[in-house]
Parts: C-alpha cells; structure tokens; sequence
C-alpha cells in the first residue's frame, strides 16, 4: 500500500474544500496556525503533510480523521523459522517456505 498516495489524496480533498468554502490559503492560515508557505506547498503537491499537520488542515475546514477498521483483516507475516527476518527481508522467506531447503550436504562429498 502507497501510503504516500493517500495522503495525496486528502490533500487534494482538502484542497478542494477549501475552495468550495470560498476560502484563500491565508483564511485557512489564521483558522488552522499553519504556515502559509506550508499550507501552499501541500496543495501544489510539493510536500505532504504530517498526520498531526493533516489534522490541524482538516479541522480548520471542519473535518476530522477516523480511523477505521479494515473490512477484512491484514494477514500477518510469517516467518521462515530459520531466522528472524520476516517474508521482505531474507531472501528464505521471499521465495516461499516449502520451495526453499537446507543444504545439508557436506562440501567434498557426493550423496
């Protein structure tokens, strides 16, 4: 999941709110004790906000964030068993489980 794509996304909510309020950025300025420079760079999508920062904007123009519970639960990861890595980081858990075996044969000899 992109999480910098939306976060993107409410800043073009937001973005857009505050034009269907009738608001300029400085308006949204005073509302919110944001800086002015920084509330512009958010809506030209030249920064992204901090959470804490997405809260201040979003209730300067009368919203809130939720968080809300996905409709169907996150897997967790597994681990291969062999380290203590999880599937992105070691190369065991990245091609699978049951595909990746031990070798345990000694060097010099054949089976």
């Amino acid at each position: 999941m992109n999480y910098d794509l939306q976060v993107l996304e409410f800043t073009r909510t937001l973005k857009q709110e505050r034009k269907n309020q009738g608001l300029n950025v400085t308006a949204v300025q005073v509302m919110s004790g944001l800086n002015h420079r920084t509330l512009w760079a958010w809506e030209n999508e030249i920064n992204l906000p901090t959470a804490r920062k997405l809260m201040q904007w979003a209730d300067a123009l009368g919203y809130e964030l939720k968080l809300v519970k996905k409709s169907s639960p996150i897997e967790p990861k597994k681990s291969c068993g062999n380290c203590l890595h999880f599937e992105d980081d070691c190369f065991k858990c990245s091609i699978g489980f049951d595909a990746w075996e031990p070798d345990t044969s000694v060097e010099g000899t054949k089976p």
